[in-house]
């Protein structure tokens, strides 16, 4: 699967982004010919796959993200300026 993120809500500027593949279950991820790592969403612990800045493209060039879902097909991927890292947990040392 292949998606395009519009020219018209990209900033001029690249930042950091999260690529959130929630719905998916397991393959590999590129963002412009890089590959950004190894998503397992059910399994975890990194849900989002971190997308540094530099692997961007400027406002006026699409970026392409490229998903291999090898276990079941889900939505297209969704661009976070946050990570989602679950839920936390305490832990308590004795």
């Amino acid at each position: 699967m292949r998606a395009t993120d519009p020219a018209a809500v990209r900033p001029a500027v690249p930042a950091d982004a999260y690529v959130d593949l929630s719905g998916r279950e397991t393959g590999p991820v590129r963002l412009n010919g890089f590959l950004l790592g190894h998503h397992d969403t059910p399994r975890g612990p990194q849900r989002p796959l971190y997308a540094p800045a530099p692997l961007w493209r400027t406002a006026a060039d699409a970026d392409e993200i490229i998903v291999l879902e090898l276990e079941r097909p889900g939505t297209e991927p969704h661009l976070r300026h946050r990570p989602d890292l679950g839920r936390t947990t305490v832990v308590t040392l004795e």
